[in-house]
């Protein structure tokens, strides 16, 4: 598993924590629709479509999780923020 994880890497150590080949955005990963509006070295910024018939005016900013992995927020559509 060291070698898998030094080849996902290419030559850095990329520790697995799970099997990715499960996971295809747009079919069970990020699955609201969506655009990067803006990016640099340090962020991007994610501007969502709607997908009910009311929203609220102001819009809601979401800072990096405290694992820092974005798809924690929409795993599936049961399970999306």
């Amino acid at each position: 598993m060291l070698s898998e994880d030094i080849n996902a890497g290419q030559g850095h150590l990329r520790i697995s924590q799970t099997d990715a080949t499960k996971f295809e955005i747009g079919r069970n990963l990020a699955l609201t629709p969506g655009k990067v509006i803006f990016q640099n070295d340090l962020i991007q910024l994610i501007q969502y479509e709607p997908t009910t018939p009311t929203v609220l005016k102001r819009p809601l900013l979401i800072v990096p999780p405290w694992i820092n992995k974005y798809y924690i927020l929409d795993l599936a559509p049961d399970k999306s923020f």
